[in-house]
């Protein structure tokens, strides 16, 4: 998934039973290792379902590519960093780490009205229409601070 410019967290099924709120602040899941659905599981996910969010079972996940699982996380909502896959996207509300996977052009659309400062140079970014391009190499890391617009 990481390929997918999809930038997303990692809980086990056992943290999110036990505190079903953590849930609240995502639109979709994937059950990565889910070998059965037992009634847990389906409780939390009829629940989870229930409130609009999506879930992309197991049965799927053998067949998912980086693009299918960006589609996925489109098609629910979800924040999604660019059009195409190929960038591994890490970020949380104040930093941004991407490493270009497949190298070429990538729009990276930012989660709000912001810019972001490129903390190898320096440089402020203003964000276009809320994306910031970028023009990467195969292997190439940057980091982002994300200061405001």
């Amino acid at each position: 998934f990481s390929v997918s410019g999809v930038p997303f967290d990692v809980w086990l099924a056992e943290d999110l039973f036990a505190h079903p709120e953590i849930a609240t602040k995502y639109k979709a899941l994937t059950w990565t290792c889910c070998i059965r659905m037992d009634e847990r599981r389906k409780a939390f996910a009829d629940a989870f379902c229930a409130n609009g969010g999506r879930i992309l079972g197991r049965a799927e996940l053998p067949a998912t590519t980086a693009e299918s699982f960006r589609r996925f996380a489109v098609d629910a909502g979800c924040y999604v960093a660019t059009d195409r896959a190929g960038l591994q996207v890490d970020m949380n509300g104040d930093f941004i780490s991407l490493h270009a996977l497949v190298g070429g052009h990538y729009d990276f659309r930012l989660p709000h009205g912001a810019g972001v400062r490129n903390l190898k140079t320096g440089v402020r970014t203003t964000a276009r229409k809320g994306r910031v391009p970028l023009d990467l190499v195969a292997g190439e890391t940057r980091w982002y601070h994300i200061t405001e617009e």
